[in-house]
């Protein structure tokens, strides 16, 4: 991450009339908020605004104003813009790594996690992602902005869950980074569906209908003729 802008230091109270002194605030923090609910309402200022304008367009002026906080404090906790965007992609990976690797727990073949995953599919995409699909345009991004390497290292971590998921699957004859990708097509092409279908019911049809595809009960066998 590039480092921080150096805010300065706070000038110094006045002492109190009492002899016990108070402690002075850290520099960049605002009054009356931890930093820890300032950073993630800059990350979820600045998911909207990636999301709604791409990464070129997007603006740290337009952040902070969606976050309402100061310049500063966007520099004191990111550095910059680049490095704000990589921790949108980490915050946004872990929330997807976490609510997968909950989903498969207990669930032993290839298709019973799949079905798993994409079940979670449905808590997570109206909360984060309903019409903001910013993982799935960050491999675009990462292409066109070198500066954004470090999304690319995010992006990885999301590649080797579903490796893993597919290796460690009992009933997979033979693993291989094909059929990990597809797993991660049908997760992530899903998102994309989310991006263009009018509201979210219309996602959740759409999830619920390769749920049926995968279980094999969207469509019927075929009949075998008779010699």
């Amino acid at each position: 991450m590039i480092a921080a802008h150096n805010i300065g230091p706070m000038p110094a109270p006045k002492k109190p009339t009492s002899a016990r002194k108070r402690p002075r605030r850290g520099p960049g923090r605002p009054v009356g908020s931890s930093s820890d609910a300032t950073k993630r309402k800059l990350l979820e200022a600045a998911h909207r605004e990636f999301a709604d304008l791409g990464y070129a367009a997007a603006t740290t002026p337009s952040i902070v104003k969606r976050a309402g906080v100061s310049p500063s404090v966007l520099y004191h906790h990111f550095g910059s813009k680049p490095a704000l965007y990589c921790a949108v992609i980490e915050w946004q990976v872990d929330i997807s790594l976490e609510a997968f690797e909950e989903a498969i727990a207990g669930r032993r073949t290839l298709l019973e996690r799949i079905d798993a995953i994409l079940e979670a599919q449905t808590v997570i995409w109206p909360q984060y992602g309903h019409d903001n699909p910013i993982l799935v345009m960050a491999p675009f991004e990462v292409r066109r902005h070198p500066e954004l390497k470090a999304a690319r290292e995010q992006l990885r971590r999301n590649e080797a869950f579903y490796t893993r998921l597919v290796a460690e699957s009992e009933d997979v004859k033979k693993p291989d980074d094909g059929l990990a990708q597809m797993c991660l097509a049908i997760v992530w092409g899903l998102s994309g569906v989310g991006a263009i279908v009018p509201d979210v019911a219309m996602y959740l049809r759409a999830v619920e209908a390769m749920r049926r595809l995968v279980a094999h009960e969207a469509v019927s066998p075929p009949e075998r003729k008779r010699r």
